[in-house]
C-alpha cells in the first residue's frame, strides 16, 4: 500500500503538489484552531510528526533495488538548476519541488512538537536543523547502500520544505489570553 501511495505522490504535477500543500496547510489550521486547547492536540501532533518522519524514510530508502556500485554523489549545490538551464532533464525542477513538499509537513508539525516557551525563530531553526540532519543521513544511506544518487540538492530542498512548513506554523496568530487584551 505504501509504495503505491509514494508512487502516486512522486508522480504529481507541480500544480497538484502545490494544491496538496495548500490543503494540508488548511486542514492543519482548522484542526489547530479547534483542538489546540484540548489535551489530544499535542499527542496527535507528536504522533503525526513521528509518522511523517517514518513516511519520509520509507519514501527515500525503501522500494529501491540496491545497486552493486553506489553512484558518485553530486556534491555541487544547485547542480540540478545548471542541468536544467543547459537544456537537460527538466524533470529535475519537479523533483526539487517534490523534495521540498516531502519535508513541508515535518516542518509544520515539528514546530508544534517543540515547547511553546521557545521563541518562534528558535523553534523553526531547530526543526530545520533536525530535518537537514535527517535528510543528510538519508542521502548518506542512499550512497552507502547504493539506493539512488546522493545529492546535496536534495538536502537543500528538503531543508527548504521544512523551513517553509515551520515558518507557516509559526506565522499563524497566537491567541493571547483575554485579560492581556484589556488595557
Amino acid at each position: 500500500m505504501l509504495p503505491a501511495i509514494l508512487t502516486w505522490f512522486y508522480c504529481l504535477s507541480i500544480t497538484k503538489a502545490a494544491l496538496l500543500v495548500l490543503a494540508v496547510s488548511m486542514v492543519y489550521l482548522v484542526l489547530h484552531h479547534y483542538l489546540n486547547k484540548k489535551n489530544v492536540w499535542r499527542a496527535a501532533v507528536v504522533f503525526l510528526c513521528l509518522a511523517w518522519i517514518i513516511v519520509i524514510v520509507a519514501a527515500t530508502l525503501t522500494d529501491r533495488p540496491p545497486g552493486t556500485n553506489p553512484a558518485e554523489p553530486e556534491l555541487l549545490p544547485f547542480h540540478s538548476y545548471r542541468t536544467v538551464m543547459a537544456g537537460e532533464n527538466p524533470e529535475l525542477l519537479r523533483s526539487n519541488f517534490m523534495n521540498a513538499v516531502l519535508f513541508y509537513p515535518a516542518g509544520l508539525l515539528g514546530c508544534d512538537v517543540l515547547p511553546g516557551s521557545w521563541s518562534r525563530k528558535w523553534r523553526v531553526f531547530v526543526v530545520v536543523a533536525f530535518c537537514g540532519l535527517l535528510s543528510l543521513g538519508i542521502e548518506c544511506a542512499q550512497y552507502l547502500f547504493a539506493l539512488g544518487q546522493a545529492e546535496v540538492d536534495d538536502v537543500i530542498h528538503n531543508g527548504l520544505g521544512a523551513l517553509l512548513g515551520g515558518t507557516f506554523c509559526e506565522l499563524r496568530p497566537r491567541r493571547t489570553p483575554s485579560h492581556k487584551n484589556r488595557t
